[in-house]
């Protein structure tokens, strides 16, 4: 997997969450639904505290759709 967070900041102080991007490496008979509630649920909810995101936090998961070949053959 790989990710990004983008945090907003004010003043120099850190607000709030603007964008989390996740990309994960999957078996290929898991569908895209699966994967982003599993990364919701599992990964983001459990990791990153709540009061960090807001009804403006974008979430992108597997942005660029499937991911079942990683590594140098990816």
């Amino acid at each position: 997997s790989k990710s990004q967070v983008t945090v907003q900041y004010e003043n120099g102080v850190a607000k709030r969450i603007d964008a989390i991007v996740i990309s994960t490496l999957h078996a290929e008979e898991v569908s895209l639904p699966q994967i982003k509630e599993f990364v919701m649920e599992e990964l983001i909810s459990k990791s990153i505290p709540s009061q960090w995101i807001d009804a403006k936090t974008k979430f992108f998961i597997n942005p660029t759709g499937r991911f079942v070949t990683g590594g140098p053959m990816g």
